[in-house]
């Protein structure tokens, strides 16, 4: 069963085939348009829009005058379960294939941006990236949480990690208050030790 539109460079596909069930095929430009923009596929440069017809991304999804939330509902009797957010990595080129990955190397990233004064998109202005803390083993791999921040004046930097022990290392120097926040928890003392972990006599 097939069903095809021709007209001028711009040829639309709706197939069923042995080898697929269902092929949508276009030259060039947006294969698919659901709505002018609910859903919107760029053929040319493989990526898929929600409520944009010129996606950015990969995947985008946008909404003006609102928040567009993305919802990873689970509905189950087992505790357990629960909407999740995977982040995966393999350190080789070809997709599926699972090479070890090195102590140091990023495994998942959240970066969040704001616009400029020049009204156009600002540099990175935080994240939270997860590494490799350490080699793989066997079916474990060691990770680190990594968080970053930036000014209006300075690139975003590291501030805080949370290594593969649940130690918390910051490079701030001073009171408690600067590195859990004020009124928060009381710590009787603070070690100050740099990113890789040493110790550099000091306690805030």
């Amino acid at each position: 069963l097939g069903l095809i539109f021709t007209g001028g460079a711009q040829t639309f596909a709706v197939a069923k085939t042995l080898s697929t069930s269902l092929a949508i095929t276009g030259a060039t430009g947006n294969t698919l348009v659901v709505d002018t923009k609910v859903l919107v596929v760029d053929a040319l440069n493989d990526r898929v829009g929600i409520g944009r017809t010129d996606p950015t991304q990969m995947l985008e999804l946008a909404l003006s005058g609102g928040s567009p939330t993305v919802l990873l509902s689970s509905w189950s009797l087992t505790d357990g379960h629960a909407g999740t957010l995977r982040f995966e990595k393999g350190a080789n080129a070809t997709i599926g294939t699972y090479s070890e990955t090195a102590s140091g190397e990023s495994l998942g990233t959240i970066e969040v941006y704001g616009s400029d004064t020049g009204n156009t998109i600002s540099q990175l202005a935080g994240y939270i990236n997860f590494e490799q803390d350490g080699a793989a083993g066997a079916a474990r791999v060691p990770a680190r949480i990594v968080f970053g921040t930036g000014t209006g004046a300075n690139n975003v930097a590291e501030r805080m990690r949370i290594d593969q022990n649940g130690n918390i290392l910051s490079d701030i120097v001073g009171s408690i208050a600067q590195l859990i926040g004020d009124n928060c928890i009381e710590v009787p003392m603070v070690r100050n030790e740099t990113k890789a972990g040493a110790f550099d006599g000091g306690y805030a």
